[in-house]
């Protein structure tokens, strides 16, 4: 019998995605640095809170491909197709054809950050979703060999390594974001077989307030400056926007506009990215707040309407399995 989908969650990753796109809207320093202190390591959270021990199969392989991949190649192409058209609609901004084709095809957030082949084009927000497989595929891989103090240790020097080893090489497809951020995923599976002390949290939400401050997250450059305070941060950031889902949930109307957003948030992410690329308020020559309302918008309501096609629905299909699936 499957689970009830959790409200509570599905309103605290339409947070989640509300911040990715006000972190990418860049109305103030600030604001930008609050949300870049847990955004990201929010979705690995709430995924490692839902991960489940599977043997690391053939079918659990494709399965994550399925739900992952298909996306992020509908969201490369329809960037490639709107390149090639800009080529010829002089009206259009036009985009690199080559250069987005390598930026889809090598898939890596931030080559530039890198010493070797530093000169790759950057891919964006969707580095997020490669990132999302080899973090579940390497948690799974690991919790398969190894036991409880071994695997927080495995855990924490494979985090490591990938940031350290992203100072020189980006491979493809956000192998060491993904693997920079299985130290959240297994803090989220820890979470709900250990809940925190009260004292914990208290620390963590310190350590919250110290990251925005003095520090700065990027998982997408594996940038962590603080990195145990930035870890212990990240988790407290997500544990208040948990506590403020809770509230939320109380609020009809907000919790239904939250909730949706939480259910939608892979297609908004894959929208977001075509309208931050592509730049189409800007093209439609919005300025202001207005700019910033369109950039909200136009991702949520592409989704809504692209999940009612046979298309949207083949692409984004496993979305409708209930929180604790796979």
């Amino acid at each position: 019998m499957k689970e009830q989908r959790n409200s509570t969650f599905d309103i605290l990753k339409g947070i989640g995605i509300l911040c990715v796109i006000a972190g990418h809207s860049r109305i103030s320093p600030f604001l930008t640095q609050f949300v870049f202190s847990f955004h990201m390591p929010l979705f690995f959270l709430v995924g490692g809170y839902f991960y489940k021990l599977r043997r690391t199969d053939k079918a659990y392989v494709q399965w994550n491909i399925r739900r992952l991949f298909y996306p992020y190649v509908f969201t490369c192409l329809i960037y490639i197709i709107y390149a090639i058209i800009s080529r010829f609609v002089p009206q259009l901004e036009r985009h690199g054809l080559f250069g987005t084709i390598i930026a889809s095809l090598y898939g890596s957030g931030s080559p530039q950050n890198s010493y070797i082949l530093n000169s790759l084009p950057m891919l964006g927000a969707i580095w997020f979703l490669p990132a999302l497989f080899w973090c579940k595929l390497l948690y799974n891989i690991l919790s398969n060999k190894f036991q409880s103090a071994s695997l927080h240790i495995v855990v924490l020097a494979a985090s490591i390594f990938a940031m350290l080893a992203h100072k020189i090489f980006s491979p493809p497809l956000s192998l060491f974001q993904g693997m920079t951020a299985v130290v959240f995923f297994h803090i989220g599976y820890l979470y709900r077989h250990h809940a925190p002390s009260f004292y914990m949290l208290i620390v963590c939400f310190i350590c919250w307030c110290i990251s925005i401050c003095y520090s700065h997250i990027n998982l997408v450059t594996c940038t962590m400056k603080l990195y145990p305070i930035d870890i212990l941060g990240a988790c407290g950031g997500t544990y208040f926007m948990y506590l403020l889902s809770t509230c939320i949930a109380r609020v009809d109307g907000l919790k239904t506009i939250f909730e949706k957003c939480g259910v939608l948030s892979m297609p908004i992410l894959c929208f977001h990215f075509l309208e931050l690329h592509i730049r189409v308020g800007m093209q439609l020559h919005l300025r202001g707040i207005f700019s910033y309302i369109f950039s909200f918008a136009f991702p949520i309501i592409m989704s809504y309407l692209f999940l009612q096609t046979k298309l949207g629905q083949l692409i984004f299909e496993p979305m409708k399995v209930d929180n604790s699936a796979r």
